[in-house]
Order: C-alpha cells, then structure tokens, then sequence
C-alpha cells in the first residue's frame, strides 16, 4: 500500500510539471505569434 502511495504521489507531481511546462510552451507560442503578427 505505502509503495502504491508514494508511486501516486510521484504521479501527480509529474503530471503537475507537465502541466505547468505545458502553460508555459502556451504562453511562449502566443507571445511568439503575437510578436510575429505585430
């Protein structure tokens, strides 16, 4: 049981990084076409 906890734990931590890189690639990629487009 405390392995299968911990490997949740793990998971969304890592979920929640991927998340947050993927905002970020986001923000960049509109920044990027927005400076484009200007």
């Amino acid at each position: 049981m405390r392995a299968q906890w911990t490997y949740l734990r793990v998971l969304r931590l890592s979920v929640r990084i991927l998340y947050r890189l993927s905002l970020v690639t986001l923000l960049g990629t509109n920044k990027g076409i927005k400076v484009q487009v200007r």
